[in-house]
């Protein structure tokens, strides 16, 4: 939820996410910041333009987790369904974790509602 609110980067949480999916989030993250105001700005006022809303930020920052539901799917195979809370809404968050060659969890699949 961070990342997507742009107060994490998503650099953070590429040892547990699947290459496939580090583009997707990456564009949603891009879609859900605030973009600066189109005409010439400099110094501060160009920057001021790119901070995030307190209120989103802050709410991004306060996620709980609600409840987690997992079922495994076959060996070393799991997939998991997680209700999340912030101060604006409550998502859905459906994952698929797979374990590697001795390198881990890594989720291999990712919806976010």
């Amino acid at each position: 939820m961070e990342v997507l609110a742009g107060v994490r980067p998503l650099q953070q949480l590429v040892p547990w996410l699947h290459r496939d999916l580090l583009a997707p989030i990456e564009l949603r993250s891009a879609l859900s910041r605030p973009r600066p105001a189109p005409g010439p700005r400099q110094g501060r006022d160009r920057d001021a333009a790119r901070t995030i809303p307190p209120k989103l930020a802050l709410a991004h920052r306060a996620v709980s987790v609600r409840s987690v539901h997992a079922a495994r799917v076959a060996p070393g195979i799991y997939e998991v369904a997680v209700v999340v809370v912030d101060a604006l809404r409550c998502r859905a968050v459906a994952l698929r974790l797979e374990s590697g060659d001795g390198a881990g969890w890594q989720v291999t699949a990712l919806e976010i509602g």
